[in-house]
């Protein structure tokens, strides 16, 4: 099972302790539990503690990782945030105590509101980062089955697919070439010249009708 510093791949536990560094004071720090749990939705990119005085505060997965690792690693015996834990530990309890002797019926409900509080004051520094939509893959071009130049042949006078060759031939065909392949018009990529009488016709046509 994965530590629960790992906050990539670690649902955090709702309960866990960590020891936070208080800022431009060193060696000094200040305790904390977590106040639910973190999974792994990219949404859950914080953890919100409750802090041994009292109040909650929201930080940044980094810093959790950071806090809980302190507990977790190191010398318990000699190690400063070790030797502070037990005391810090105790204080936090007789708090919680209090809180819920103070607020029988509603001190979850009050929790929550101190925790969305504390959420929100995060979120003016750290906004959430909605996920980018992966961009959708291009088409890619049609690709010519038939060559140009490739020679072509279609019924005349009233059986012609196409009016430009409705002039009737003794033969009944008019013949042609496949002149340009267009990969942009996907209905009709092929363009096929005629040479019909007095003036040769051009018309556009699909793959299937040039098979």
């Amino acid at each position: 099972m994965a530590t629960p510093h790992e906050a990539a791949t670690f649902a955090y536990r709702q309960g866990i302790f960590g020891c936070f560094s208080v800022p431009r004071k060193k060696e000094q720090w200040i305790y904390g539990y977590l106040h639910h749990n973190i999974g792994l939705d990219p949404s859950e990119d914080c953890g919100t503690f409750v802090m041994e005085d009292g109040t909650l505060d929201t930080f940044p997965l980094r810093i959790v990782d950071a806090a809980t690792l302190r507990l977790l690693k190191g010398d318990k015996f000699h190690s400063p945030c070790h030797q502070g834990f037990d005391a810090a530990k105790a204080r936090i309890q007789k708090l919680d105590f209090a809180f819920r002797s103070a607020h029988p019926e509603d001190w979850k409900q009050l929790r929550a509101e101190l925790h969305d509080q504390s959420l929100r004051k995060y979120r003016e520094t750290y906004p959430l980062k909605t996920p980018k939509e992966k961009a959708r893959p291009k088409p890619k071009p049609a690709k010519a089955s038939f060559p140009i130049k490739t020679p072509v042949a279609a019924r005349s006078g009233s059986k012609a697919p196409f009016a430009e060759l409705e002039t009737w031939t003794a033969c009944g065909w008019w013949v042609g070439a496949l002149v340009r392949f267009e990969p942009k018009n996907t209905e009709k990529p092929y363009v096929i010249k005629f040479s019909t009488k007095p003036k040769s016709a051009t018309v556009r046509v699909s793959e299937p009708v040039v098979k």
